[in-house]
């Protein structure tokens, strides 16, 4: 009898959640993301396998399939809370409990049915997994021998052990605080836990110690799999040894007590007495003392209605909104986690190898940006459903539907109520921060800058709540609202993956807003303030719409919605909409106009397409015999407000190849420093060069190479001038790739940069396999053998030793440094110039750099030591000048005596 009552309890619980759409539609919305992440490679972003490993190899499914587990958390967790808390939420568990139902039988039979729920649809990632081998786009070059021995195991070892887990954890929670956002609170520390160990694991010494404390199995993957081979992640999988095997027995062992201790706090007479403490409360409050009967006079009601009545409705409900969240007990719980991540990740923020660094401003900003990413999205999300549907949870819908407000009262009282949680977590992280600050014994403190990072951080949020508001509006399902919002953010993420890159729509999107101490935000203020001014209209319009169709009343048909919603397309609402729309569009045009025509829009792909080109056009010069420079002249001209460069030089080319030279090719796009990116392409414009006579032989403006056939060949010992005349101009803003090395105050860039290039240059072919194979590019050739006469001949450098004479202007308030002494300095109206030259051939790698910096002097013999520094940052100046004179005590004595006059920092 008894395994018959355990048996149609997980049966139920089984036909109950397959009957529901939030089972289906995770399904389709997982199954999907899991299909075109591995069909396409874009999950290769979330894993630590080599770039050239197989997208199928052993070790790689085994831990897509755990990062799928961390990322169905959410769903799973809905179906295991719902299994505790549904007879709670229908009123129907006085019928459970007063049922001849033995404990385990009830509790066991709901665990056992929403986890067999959860494990299908795990088995239908899995397969969708399996299916991506086929589709018709994937890379079958990219795929080994298949084999159902990874999957299997994925599932057995680290799926199904996450699953038994993290339910009987989150079930534990449920069944005790019955308040799914509590458990969802729960959810959130789970996964903070796991993401900030992971990331500590990188810094401990002991990365044993740190595969145990991460709750998933995902870091003792890692371990494991750290110095694998590509041919080990090819074949192998991980051993059930070790780290992870200890990590599986170690957080089994924490569900099964969870499991036991929820078994054993559960009582049918204490979930029976909370209903009756509850009505006995009820009833004793309602009951009225008898009174001796006298006549009640009637309170008459101030009745104000006027332009001013639903914006004083929408604070009284706002307030309402807010404080209800902020006085609740899980609010207090979350804060105070929250508070603690952040005060841990400030204190130990922009160490490098342990070693400690001053709590500036903006580390402390950054520091409540990454401690508080997950637990706010989490609560704008979670807090959303939670205010949208509070009224229909509690079965007052009824009463405040009736309530003689607007619809936008309500909406616009939810969203500002959960703007104000979100500041009032960042406020909180930056008091946070100035606590530690001052702890530490560093008072220079940013107030302005503090108040900025504010705003932007709230205003993100912002976007955020909005977008959540509006998809609970529509989706009729607190949980399928949930989903919903869980698969905008991740495809948000993956459509940028598949190519989807501008920010105009990607929502919240816009181009990055750094800082530094010395520049500010800089240049980086316009295009966000613009991408904000854009996103806003469109948050304005989710607003309008989620207006058009908020819920008051009985629930209706979708038809009957559309056509509700069409009635309400009048007077203030439609007004709202279409000044939004007006706006999106406008300020959206603007953007294309700076980002698509004043510069050139380049995403990921055409970007690797251009380097490809490149290297399929030029790689014939890559062996052409070529002059080294012997000698650079220039003047430079740096405008510092306007970003701007203007460049005028020669080099002195002398053929060391003992033969004639009679090609020259030559490159202005520059050097490349990142994988998928040519860099100034866009803003470097080349004006002139000047050569003896010649013929072109090509001239591709769109890669800047430029090749030349000289009339008379330069002869072996023989010499000859180039000039050239360059100029990088700074137009609008770009979507992406905008320069950080020509800004306002702390311009840096080096001649590999801007100035011109001779033959072809191999940093500039793309490096990655999976790139090279798309392209049809042969794979990346091996560095040179050591015996290898002719790559010895080349360098990236273009030269050998080189002497600089330079003269470098900028604005009247900076100073200017090129290679060399200093022979001359001087002004001329709002410009100052330098005149430096080199006493001796250096290496051909210069740097030129302009800021309004400060200069401390000093000697070492005769030796000129200057350390220039921003004024806001004068630490350790005098530890580094003296750290400078013990080196150069030492390396004299050890090595050799220093050969310059002067040493710059």
């Amino acid at each position: 009898m008894r395994l018959a009552t355990w048996k149609e309890i997980f049966r139920f619980e089984v036909k109950y959640h397959l009957r529901q759409p939030l089972f289906y539609i995770a399904a389709f919305a997982l199954g999907l993301l899991a299909l075109l992440l591995v069909s396409t490679g874009a999950s290769e972003v979330f894993g630590k396998a080599p770039a050239s490993a197989f997208r199928d190899a052993p070790a790689v499914i085994v831990g897509h399939l755990t990062i799928f587990s961390i990322i169905g958390l959410l769903v799973m967790t809905a179906f295991v809370a719902s299994s505790v808390l549904r007879d709670f939420e229908l009123g129907t568990h006085p019928f459970f409990f007063t049922k001849p139902v033995r404990k385990f039988d009830y509790l066991m039979g709901r665990f056992a049915g929403s986890m067999a729920i959860s494990l299908a649809l795990f088995v239908i990632v899995t397969a969708a997994m399996v299916a991506g081998r086929f589709v018709p786009w994937q890379d079958a070059e990219r795929l080994g021998p298949f084999s159902a021995v990874p999957y299997v195991y994925g599932l057995l070892v680290l799926v199904f052990p996450n699953l038994l887990v993290m339910g009987a954890v989150f079930f534990a929670v449920a069944a005790w605080s019955r308040r799914m956002l509590v458990t969802y609170l729960c959810v959130v520390a789970f996964l903070i836990l796991q993401d900030v160990v992971e990331e500590l694991t990188l810094t401990f010494k002991n990365a044993f110690l740190g595969s145990l404390l991460e709750p998933t199995g995902l870091v003792a993957l890692e371990t494991v799999t750290r110095y694998w081979t590509v041919a080990e992640y090819n074949v192998a999988l991980p051993a059930l040894a070790g780290p992870l095997l200890l990590n599986r027995l170690l957080w089994l062992s924490v569900g099964a007590v969870f499991l036991g201790l929820s078994y054993a706090r559960f009582s049918y007479s204490r979930a029976a007495a909370g209903s009756r403490r509850a009505g006995k409360k009820f009833s004793e409050e309602s009951a009225p003392e008898i009174a001796p009967k006298e006549r009640v006079v009637k309170p008459r009601a101030a009745q104000r209605f006027s332009f001013l009545t639903p914006w004083r409705q929408w604070l009284r409900q706002t307030r309402f909104e807010a404080v209800t969240i902020l006085r609740g007990a899980p609010f207090i719980v979350l804060f105070v986690t929250t508070l603690v991540f952040v005060f841990t990740f400030a204190t130990v923020i922009g160490q490098n190898r342990g070693v400690p660094v001053y709590p500036v401003t903006y580390l402390m900003l950054r520091a409540i940006t990454v401690s508080m990413q997950m637990f706010l999205i989490v609560v704008v999300i979670f807090y959303s459903g939670e205010l949208v549907w509070r009224e229909r949870a509690l079965g007052i819908a009824g009463v405040s539907d009736a309530l003689p407000a607007p619809n936008w009262v309500f909406l616009g009282a939810k969203v500002t109520a959960l703007v104000l949680v979100v500041a009032a977590f960042i406020a909180a992280g930056i008091l946070s921060t100035i606590t530690v600050q001052l702890s530490s014994g560093f008072t220079h403190l940013k107030p302005g800058l503090y108040a900025r990072g504010f705003l932007v951080a709230t205003y993100s949020y912002l976007l955020l709540a909005v977008l959540s508001v509006f998809v609970q509006v529509i989706s009729k399902n607190k949980f399928i609202g949930y989903l919903l919002m869980i698969v905008v953010l991740l495809g948000r993420r993956g459509a940028q993956i598949l190519g989807f890159e501008h920010n105009l729509y990607r929502y919240g999107g816009h181009s990055p807003l750094l800082y530094s101490d010395m520049n500010g935000y800089g240049h980086y203020t316009e295009p966000y303030l613009w991408y904000s001014l854009y996103w806003g209209f469109g948050a304005a319009i989710l607003l309008g719409l989620s207006a058009l169709f908020w819920m008051r009343g009985v629930e209706i048909p979708l038809k009957a919605q559309l056509a509700l919603a069409r009635a309400r397309w009048r007077g203030p609402v439609r007004v709202f909409i279409t000044v939004a729309a007006v706006g999106f569009v406008s300020t959206g045009a603007y953007v294309y106009y700076n980002t698509n025509i004043l510069n050139e829009y380049l995403p990921r792909a055409e970007r690797v397409r251009r380097r490809a080109d490149y290297e399929r056009k030029y790689r014939e010069y890559r062996d052409e015999p070529l002059p080294r420079i012997t000698a650079v002249r220039s003047e430079i001209d740096i405008y510092p407000d306007e970003r701007r460069v203007e460049i005028r030089g020669s080099y002195r080319l002398e053929n060391m190849a003992g033969e004639p030279i009679r090609t020259l090719p030559i490159s202005t796009v520059g050097r490349s420093d990142q994988h998928d990116y040519l860099p100034f392409r866009g803003t470097l414009r080349l004006n002139d060069l000047d050569l003896p006579g010649h013929r072109v032989v090509v001239s591709d403006d769109d890669l800047g190479v430029y090749v030349y056939e000289l009339e008379e060949a330069l002869m072996p010992g023989a010499s000859m001038e180039l000039g050239f005349d360059v100029s990088v101009v700074s137009r609008g803003f770009k979507n992406h790739g905008m320069d950080q090395r020509i800004v306002g105050n702390g311009t840096f860039f080096a001649n590999k940069n801007l100035f011109p290039s001779l033959g072809y240059s191999r940093a500039n072919e793309l490096p990655s396999p999976r790139d090279r194979r798309r392209q049809g590019l042969p794979p990346v050739e091996r560095t040179a053998a050591v015996d290898d006469d002719a790559a010895r001949d080349r360098n990236y450098l273009d030269a050998d030793w080189t002497t600089y004479e330079t003269t470098i202007s900028t604005s009247l308030d900076q100073i200017a440094i090129a290679p060399g002494y200093v022979e001359d300095e001087w002004s001329e109206g709002d410009r100052r110039y330098y005149r430096y030259k080199t006493d001796a051939p250096v290496v051909n790698l210069a740097v030129f750099m302009s800021a309004d910096y400060q200069v401390a002097r000093d000697s070492w013999n005769d030796v000129a030591i200057e350390v220039y520094y921003h004024a806001d940052h004068p630490f350790n100046i005098e530890r580094l000048i003296e750290a400078t004179k013990i080196s150069l005590d030492y390396f004299t004595a050890h090595f050799t005596p220093y050969q310059h006059r002067q040493l710059r920092i």
